[in-house]
């Protein structure tokens, strides 16, 4: 990003939190299985949210040079956001909580397992803010 600033190119980022409609990848079966200490908040959002933003971002003049957070409006844990999205999308599927390592046991092609590795990793030390610069604003 920085690289790109430096250019003089013109450019907008939209920096998005954690996609909810991603959940449905977390369920095998009746299980949601979430991965690592996941107790900071985070602000979820969707890929709908994102590709409007994207749609408004293009060729926009005003959003040149500058950069939107993609977020909702409401910061939730991971734990919680799971909770309320099960709620709603199937009650009978349970939460397990299971430790980072346990995605290396999974079955998972290897390229898939080091992603997913990988994001909850980052997940787990997110401890995302409100921006005051949402995407929408413009």
């Amino acid at each position: 990003m920085s690289y790109l600033k430096e250019s003089n190119i013109a450019h907008t980022f939209l920096l998005c939190s954690f996609f909810v409609d991603s959940f449905p990848v977390y369920i095998q079966e009746r299980t949601f299985a979430l991965f690592g200490n996941l107790k900071h908040s985070l602000y979820f959002t969707n890929t709908h949210q994102l590709a409007n933003s994207i749609l408004n971002a293009i060729g926009n003049p005003e959003t040149f040079n500058r950069s939107f957070a993609i977020q909702g409006k409401e910061g939730m844990s991971f734990p919680e956001a799971a909770r309320r999205f099960i709620h709603n999308f199937n009650p009978d599927i349970t939460i397990e909580h299971n430790p980072i390592e346990a995605i290396r046991q999974m079955g998972l092609p290897e390229e898939q397992a080091e992603f997913m590795e990988h994001m909850m990793l980052f997940v787990e030390q997110l401890a995302e803010q409100l921006s005051k610069m949402r995407a929408g604003k413009y």
